[in-house]
């Protein structure tokens, strides 16, 4: 149960990011107040989350999207390196 809401609390996080080719950083700080939501809605550790969501943000500000790839499939692919 506590993976379906963090299934759905991910996609909800990261779903805006499909329409979009730039991400401000009003948009990165949304998008990771969410995030660290439906993470520690699963009962991730709260310092766990903290450094979890830091690293996303440092790398959604630092790297591109490989060519062919749109900012969601990105940020997803940064999340589960993190979480891995």
């Amino acid at each position: 149960m506590a993976l379906e809401g963090l299934s759905r609390g991910i996609f909800r996080s990261l779903g805006f990011l499909r329409s979009k080719r730039r991400l401000d950083e009003d948009e990165l700080k949304e998008m990771t107040k969410s995030l660290r939501r439906a993470l520690q809605e699963a009962d991730f550790n709260v310092r766990q989350t903290k450094e979890i969501v830091e690293r996303l943000e440092d790398r959604m500000r630092e790297e591109e999207p490989r060519p062919g790839l749109d900012l969601q499939t990105h940020a997803m692919n940064i999340l589960y390196m993190e979480l891995v």
